[in-house]
């Protein structure tokens, strides 16, 4: 925020954000295991929660 401040900087969960329209980083610590989350998005494409969330985060 300091060195921009007409960012708009979110921080926050993944889950709690709504950010699918466009953004330049994002980083996180991705959860890994063999389950898939229920995103009517994304369903169709059985992500594991690891591939969900480099899925869900291209633009």
């Amino acid at each position: 925020k300091q060195l921009y401040p007409k960012a708009d900087i979110t921080v926050g969960g993944f889950e709690t954000t709504d950010r699918r329209d466009f953004f330049d980083l994002a980083i996180g610590n991705v959860p890994f295991g063999q389950y898939q989350v229920n995103d009517k998005a994304y369903n169709k494409l059985n992500f594991s929660i690891h591939n969900y969330f480099f899925g869900a985060t291209r633009s």
